[in-house]
């Protein structure tokens, strides 16, 4: 089964990769360097985000649409594998944000939840004023 963003993408035009790559940056900066520490995947290990940090829309509109799909989905399945493992979801996270109090991994997915639910409210919306399609 495909992930609710890809589903929402499919069958679109590959005229805005932005759409796949933007979410991938969230999971990529949120949940799989955080909670477990772990460096992330090509092409995001040698992002150059201290010169841009919107460098996952940059990416974006360099790759073709189905390459932009593609990172989305390997970032999605290699994050369920991370979330599968954890077992205290009380646990600060292993990169706390620059201020404030550090974030639990409870927050965190929480938050990652209100993110892809409001991202892909957009789409929805989007997706179905372009061609009457809905998620369903």
């Amino acid at each position: 089964m495909a992930p609710p963003a890809a589903a929402h993408a499919a069958g679109t035009v590959d005229d805005d990769p932005g759409r796949a790559a933007h979410p991938h940056g969230l999971r990529r900066g949120l949940l799989v360097r955080p909670p477990c520490g772990r460096p992330p995947a090509a092409p995001w290990d040698t992002a150059p985000w201290e010169d841009s940090s919107d460098w996952d829309w940059d990416l974006a509109a360099e790759i073709p649409a189905a390459e932009a799909r593609a990172l989305f989905t390997d970032t999605a399945a290699r994050s369920r594998g991370i979330t599968a493992g954890i077992t205290d979801l009380s646990a600060p996270v292993a990169a706390p944000p620059r201020e404030g109090e550090p974030w639990s991994i409870r927050w965190m997915l929480v938050h990652m939840i209100e993110e892809y639910n409001r991202h892909l409210g957009h789409a929805d919306l989007i997706r179905e004023h372009l061609d009457g399609s809905t998620g369903d």
